[in-house]
């Protein structure tokens, strides 16, 4: 190992399974390569690491053991649609980023192996903290019980710690959560605190601890699964839509820093949606906060895409993905510009696979089969080792809630 570079975090791979066609359309499933050593920790990772090689297996897909192996079944080639990595057709972009299509940039899910996890979380929320490097986690659902969770967990791209327990915004889930980078702080907004009771309050953690903020202004009215940005070009949080105890919202609300703003939209915008807990992100090229997908009020699933610029709506695709779906992971990966769409609920089934949207549709599949299916997960990029980060979420392929920390990195890395 060279000196100064640390060891990486070791994990598993997951990649598809090329079937025999004369053979059995399900391969025999046992732990096969999953890497087990004589420690206590080592034995218990054995064990998790072994189910999720039967239950992958299962799913058409096979676990390898280290990134060589996960970097030479990806050189293989093939259009993704077998869950191999797949690249736009554009071969350049703006703002500094690469090229999708460059090999510097191709990227493959890993299960990472933390000592310390959160647990099982779905409707949890997660936000990238640049000043600590870690990605936080707060709340969520423990289970499929009701229970809510008030702790919050950084991870620093090898281990979790969790930050405090009995957190002061109090359990909930399907709140909000996103980064201010202009006064460096986390922030909080609604969610489901207990029962059935929506909030509308909102929180801020400056790395330190949490504190309520009470703006001026009228602030929105309680509500859960929001689409919630921070537009740093203006250097406001965008709130939109939701659910509220009255039904589906289509309203905005901006909040910077010191009140609440109600701006007045003109044109065309989107019907009212929920769902978006996951469902928003800031796209530094456009100066814009863009929101994805959800339900309507008549239970219809969505598959457009909408961008806000602070003055009003722009539609920039309406069958985004081919697949309408709530509760997916939506991320701006800033290395290549595109938006990473990654599982969800069509109203039917979980969702498998990763989808990259860079303007043209149908999105483009990344990924297939990974992460496997779930939805309500915690996502985030990552920027100091250009990770996206996901965490738990709900899924028949975990038997319930998921617990597992999954990592889209670059192969190179």
């Amino acid at each position: 190992m060279a000196a100064g570079k640390s060891p990486k975090a070791r994990a598993l791979v997951l990649r598809p399974v090329e079937l025999d066609s004369r053979r059995s359309p399900r391969p025999h499933c046992n732990c096969g390569a999953v890497p087990v050593d004589a420690t206590k920790r080592g034995l218990i990772w054995g064990l998790v690491g072994c189910a999720w090689a039967i239950s992958a297996c299962r799913t058409g897909l096979e676990v390898v053991s280290d990134m060589d192996d996960a970097a030479t079944a990806r050189a293989d080639g093939g259009d993704g649609a077998d869950g191999s990595v797949a690249s736009d057709a554009s071969t350049s972009t703006d703002s500094g980023t690469l090229s999708p299509a460059d090999p510097r940039l191709l990227r493959s899910w890993v299960i990472a192996e933390p000592r310390a996890t959160p647990g099982p979380l779905n409707g949890a929320q997660m936000a990238y903290h640049p000043t600590s490097e870690r990605t936080i986690i707060y709340g969520g659902e423990r289970g499929r019980n009701g229970e809510r969770s008030d702790e919050m967990w950084a991870y620093d791209g090898t281990d979790w710690t969790r930050i405090c327990s009995a957190c002061p915004p109090g359990p909930r889930i399907s709140a909000s959560l996103a980064y201010d980078s202009v006064r460096d702080r986390i922030i909080l907004f609604g969610g489901i605190t207990t029962g059935t009771d929506f909030s509308a309050d909102l929180w801020e953690w400056d790395g330190d601890r949490w504190e309520r903020q009470l703006p001026d202004g009228i602030p929105p009215a309680p509500r859960q699964s929001t689409y919630v940005a921070f537009d740093e070009a203006r250097a406001r949080l965008v709130v939109f839509g939701g659910h509220s105890i009255d039904g589906m919202l289509r309203d905005v609300h901006e909040y910077d820093g010191t009140r609440w703003i109600n701006p007045s939209v003109s044109g065309e915008m989107p019907r009212a949606r929920s769902g978006g807990r996951n469902q928003a992100l800031y796209d530094p090229r456009m100066e814009q906060v863009v929101v994805y997908g959800g339900i309507d009020a008549s239970d219809t699933y969505l598959d457009d895409m909408w961008a806000w610029d602070g003055n009003g709506w722009t539609e920039l695709c309406t069958a985004c993905t081919g697949r309408a779906r709530v509760a997916s992971g939506f991320a701006y990966d800033v290395d290549t510009g595109r938006y990473l769409i990654v599982g969800g609920w069509d109203g039917s089934d979980e969702i498998a696979g990763t989808l990259g949207y860079l303007g043209t549709t149908p999105a483009t599949v990344l990924d297939g089969a990974l992460p496997l299916q779930r939805d309500s997960m915690g996502i985030a990029y990552s920027a100091h080792d250009r990770t996206i980060v996901i965490h738990g979420g709900d899924g028949a392929s975990c038997g319930g809630t998921c617990a597992d920390t999954m990592v889209y990195q670059i192969l190179e890395q």
